[in-house]
């Protein structure tokens, strides 16, 4: 099509958002081309809380599509549109700083990118289509520290295609049971480090004995004692010596059931059990 003098009619481009849900649209003046959007937040108003079952994911999908009839017409012409991005998030009443400790030393066999750690906060895998991001929800939410760990995985383009073990992944043939599925043998491939049960004074002056840890050339021990009462270093030597090492390790098989509908869905505000 152009113009009476022959040349073409330029393409203008729009994106349309929605407020209240955060679902963006884009494309030009008479379809939309992409969407963007958080299925939690369309069908529970936030993105800290769970969809759970089957039927609310469906629910959220088709409470999608409408808003975005809403907006524009979009050029679907009756066919399931295709997810170019996909992130699939669990969350764990497992504290933040346990999860992120735990993983900042390790990798995961398929990100071979940079690997980011903000201090207490978040532990980014950054690979070329997967991002693998661990943070406090909690704090996210609501700007202090909290007790539930979300454990999010970005997926596009081929990577996502194989873990989703599909060739064509659409918005309207997503099912619970495939994304559970997929982000469970993501996380299993994950390798955390024991981190020990206490951590007191004594856990870690035997710890550091243990592993023959030295400040300014003294074991830590000795440095710590420089200045104390002799029976203040001998009271304390002898609790020190009755330590004996317990750690405990973050178990994915256990957070992550084989089947989904043994699998907890923790909501950001879920109580504190610690």
């Amino acid at each position: 099509m152009g113009a009476d003098d022959g040349t073409p009619l330029q393409k203008y481009k729009r994106m349309l958002s929605h407020e209240e849900t955060g679902l963006r649209v884009g494309g030009d003046l008479e379809f939309a081309s992409w969407l963007e959007v958080s299925l939690p937040r369309v069908l529970l108003g936030c993105n800290g809380l769970m969809i759970a079952t089957e039927d609310q994911l469906v629910e959220a999908i088709a409470k999608t599509l409408q808003l975005v009839e809403t907006v524009c017409e979009p050029m679907l012409n009756g066919h399931d549109p295709r997810c170019t991005r996909l992130d699939l998030v669990g969350q764990f009443l497992v504290e933040p700083q346990d999860m992120l400790t735990a993983h900042r030393e390790g990798t995961h066999p398929r990100i071979r990118g940079r690997k980011s750690y903000y201090e207490g906060e978040s532990l980014h895998f950054v690979g070329k289509e997967r991002h693998l991001r661990i943070y406090d929800k909690v704090k996210e939410m609501n700007g202090k520290p909290g007790h539930v760990t979300r454990v999010e995985w970005q997926l596009r383009g081929d990577a996502m295609r194989h873990d989703m073990n599909r060739d064509f992944i659409g918005l309207k043939n997503l099912t619970i049971e495939d994304c559970y599925a997929a982000y469970r043998r993501l996380c299993l491939e994950l390798v955390p480090t024991s981190l020990p049960v206490d951590s007191t004074l004594y856990d870690i002056l035997a710890a550091a004995g243990r592993e023959g840890t030295k400040l300014r050339n003294l074991a830590l021990f000795d440095f710590w004692a420089r200045g104390k009462h002799p029976k203040t270093v001998r009271r304390v030597r002898r609790e020190v010596a009755k330590r004996r090492e317990s750690t405990f390790s973050i178990d994915w098989y256990k957070l992550l059931p084989a089947e989904f509908g043994e699998f907890h869905c923790v909501d950001y505000h879920e109580p504190n059990p610690f």
